[in-house]
């Protein structure tokens, strides 16, 4: 290379030094290593490239989209110190991305945590419409029988939710539960209203009473007994 070409030609023109060439020797190193320091960089920031558009389908010129996704992450991790600290301060956030953004992209959060807030903490959803945010229709059987169309049947008016085929990433693992499942967003409000075609006739007492919010309980050992 041209880097190399100027070492080379000391070898040449001076006699068999052994001082010099281990100068020589030296210099031959330095350029191999600034060399490959080099490709390491660059195949770094392939990397990096190569992964925002296979995972998200951003190029380097989205700035704005990979704004969003780094503001939403900080979201996020403000959201779960706030839920372990102070509790829920938004029933109905979410982090809208099945991946995070590079943690080498993390920076300048000074201004991103200014920027975060929640609006009104809204409600849980019930336990009825919280098992049909979280479960597979293969297991709508674990509901009362007038829900269980809502996830199996085609017609259903949130029926997307639940598709028969999906794609799972996996992303560079070995197992299965290692995969990212990459299954549509719920739309929260949309699950709520299609609920409520559902009446509380059609349940039985006691499946009313599964599907209320109670109060918590917490069970303590007394150490002296």
């Amino acid at each position: 290379s041209s880097e190399i070409a100027p070492v080379l030609s000391t070898v040449l023109d001076d006699e068999d030094d052994e001082e010099d060439l281990q100068t020589v020797k030296g210099k031959l190193l330095e350029v191999q290593f600034s060399s490959q320091k080099s490709r390491v960089n660059i195949n770094d920031q392939d990397h990096k490239g190569r992964y925002y558009f296979d995972k998200f389908g951003f190029s380097p010129f989205d700035k704005e989209k990979h704004i969003a996704l780094r503001r939403s992450y900080v979201e996020g991790l403000v959201w779960n110190l706030k839920y372990y600290y102070e509790g829920c301060v938004s029933w109905d956030w979410y982090f809208p991305y099945h991946y995070g953004p590079m943690l080498s992209d993390l920076v300048n959060l000074d201004s991103m945590l200014k920027d975060v807030s929640f609006s009104e903490p809204g409600k849980p959803l019930l336990p009825f419409q919280q098992l049909m945010a979280c479960m597979p229709p293969s297991h709508s059987d674990l509901l009362p029988e007038p829900y269980q169309p809502l996830m199996k049947d085609h017609t259903s008016p949130i029926a997307e939710f639940y598709p028969r085929s999906f794609t799972v990433d996996m992303n560079g693992k070995r197992w299965p539960w290692e995969a990212v499942v990459l299954l549509p967003f719920i739309d929260s409000k949309r699950l709520v209203d299609a609920s409520h075609s559902i009446s509380d006739e059609s349940l039985t007492s006691e499946e009313r009473e599964r599907n209320s919010v109670m109060s918590t309980v917490v069970f303590a050992q007394n150490q002296e007994e």
